[in-house]
């Protein structure tokens, strides 16, 4: 079994946070940035996992091994569950995160319900085209202020339930145990990992 895992994604921190649950269990992990694939992915769907799907297919013609391809939201009730599939989208793309945050603060500014939850789904496509998909959630509130400088995208406004801290706060190690990323990679490295094992003994 091919163990190369490219990352289809031009985000760093994703590409950390993917080396520190596959890495471990013996795959080699890259992204479609590090082999200098610029390749413009529209994402058409109207779910996660179809987004994601759409993707990791984009890619299976141009890399060996398997692609993984994420597609990830925050989804705040007070707001109608928005910016949900458009999170990276919302205010527009090259919009920084700081402002979009600071904008979702302002308008929960009078909100009493401040649940929210992360989703994320993963799929996994290898070069025959087969594919596997996950999609998992953490739930959450969203913080009265900025909380943090770790982490990316909303994570600083983000607090998990069972904890006091936000996504930008928490150790790394915690987050990857509770975060919606955390728990699909997981689902994924888990799939990989037996059919690597099954590919051993055959």
């Amino acid at each position: 079994m091919n163990k190369q895992l490219v990352i289809a994604t031009n985000n760093g921190h994703k590409v950390e946070e993917f080396k520190k649950i596959f890495e471990p269990i013996g795959f080699e992990v890259t992204s479609t940035k590090d082999l200098g694939i610029d390749l413009e992915v529209e994402e058409t769907a109207s779910t996660y996992q179809e987004n994601a799907l759409i993707k990791a297919m984009a890619y299976r013609d141009l890399v060996s091994g398997w692609i993984l391809a994420d597609d990830s939201g925050i989804e705040i009730e007070a707001l109608d569950f928005q910016p949900g599939v458009f999170s990276a989208r919302y205010l527009g793309e090259q919009t920084p995160y700081e402002i979009k945050n600071r904008m979702i603060l302002e308008k929960l500014e009078e909100e009493t319900n401040r649940r929210a939850q992360f989703v994320c789904s993963i799929a996994l496509v290898n070069e025959e085209g087969s594919y596997w998909v996950t999609i998992n959630t953490c739930k959450g509130s969203i913080a009265h202020q900025i909380l943090g400088s770790h982490g990316f995208g909303y994570d600083p406004i983000f607090i998990p339930d069972g904890y006091e801290q936000s996504f930008a706060q928490l150790p790394p190690e915690v987050k990857n145990e509770v975060s919606h990323r955390g728990k699909a990679s997981k689902a994924a490295a888990t799939y990989l990992h037996y059919l690597s094992e099954e590919s051993y003994h055959e």
